[in-house]
């Protein structure tokens, strides 16, 4: 019984305070089996630890119980709550990579199927006036224009498909230069109803073999403002050939220059089959071309109007779109005025 008691001074009772926070029940058996010291008579809920003689080197069995196991249930449902929480924030993670994924694959390609058709329309507008060309030279070289006037009228279409396959080697060698910030721009100052008025000169040549006229109204007196006169003039000319494009049916074409307190406006205003509003900021973006030209069979680049909106935003202006489907398209571009 001393043993029992210098047992319960020496190892139980410094852990009778621990006992209370952590609800525990500790007992030592002797070699029959009978309990001779506690440091509690718990209930024991069915959690109970039992280690012999031969595990512990002690000369008692010692019985470890759990009189409260509500802790411990509320430890696992936190445990489970953590695990439940890990695995969904994981799934969340492996679907926003997917969806992620299946975006970024998505916009490739896109991007490969606007290029492939960028290349398409590219090979189907150098094949046009490079067929016209190899056809008329072919009659001029083996002589078969029979008078002057016949020859002339080679010359001319010699001339119209040299010109315009020009143009389309400069816009493709300045949209390059736009991809990679290296174009440059000599900037002057310019009359803006000049500049209008030459292009449309131009413009008109070739639009009235096809039928199209082109008016234009100028105000009094100049306008002037600053510009690359050249890249200007080529930002101009890719509108009223977009006119041209898209007005199969509705020849005439429109051009004004018109004042404004700070800014000059030149609008080029055709009555095609306009762009629907859905389509009116995607027309801009390069590569890219509206429903209407399929209705026409137009093989543009797709980069005529996200060069036109380039070069004016490069001068410090701005270009907007007014369309209605069916009644046609209004492009205005807006430039800072000489000061």
């Amino acid at each position: 019984m001393e043993t029992a008691e210098h047992l319960h001074d020496w190892i139980l009772q410094p852990l009778e305070p621990l006992q209370n926070e952590l609800n525990i029940a500790l007992r030592l058996l002797d070699n029959e089996g009978s309990e001779f010291l506690a440091l509690v008579q718990p209930e024991v809920q069915g959690m109970e630890t039992v280690r012999t003689p031969l595990e512990t080197g002690l000369p008692w069995t010692l019985v470890l119980a759990i009189t409260d196991t509500s802790v411990f249930d509320s430890d696992l449902a936190f445990r489970r709550t953590l695990i439940v929480s890990g695995i969904a924030i994981l799934l969340i993670g492996f679907i926003g990579s997917i969806f992620l994924m299946a975006r970024a694959l998505a916009r490739e390609m896109e991007a490969a199927r606007l290029k492939s058709d960028f290349v398409a329309a590219v090979s189907h507008e150098f094949r046009t006036p490079l067929t016209s060309l190899r056809q008329f030279t072919e009659l001029l070289v083996t002589d078969r224009m029979s008078n002057d006037a016949d020859r002339q009228s080679c010359y001319r279409v010699l001339q119209h498909e040299s010109g315009r396959l020009h143009r389309l080697v400069e816009n493709l060698l300045d949209f390059a230069k736009m991809e990679a910030d290296a174009l440059q721009y000599h900037i002057e100052e310019a009359d803006a109803s000049h500049l209008a008025a030459s292009v449309v000169k131009e413009f008109q040549q070739e639009a009235a073999t096809h039928g199209y006229s082109v008016s234009l109204t100028l105000p009094e007196g100049e306008l002037r403002i600053k510009a690359d006169q050249e890249a200007l003039s080529r930002a101009i000319w890719n509108l009223l050939d977009n006119a041209v494009k898209y007005s199969p049916d509705h020849k005439k074409i429109e051009v004004s220059v018109e004042e404004g307190s700070d800014y000059g406006v030149i609008r080029v205003k055709d009555q095609g089959l306009g762009i629907p509003v859905e389509e009116q900021e995607r027309v801009f973006t390069r590569f890219s071309r509206g429903a209407s030209s399929k209705q026409v069979s137009s093989k543009g680049t797709g980069l005529g109007l996200p060069m036109v909106r380039r070069i004016v935003e490069d001068h410090g202006g701005k270009i907007e779109l007014q369309s209605e489907v069916g009644k046609g398209s209004t492009f205005s571009i807006f430039l800072p005025r000489a000061k």
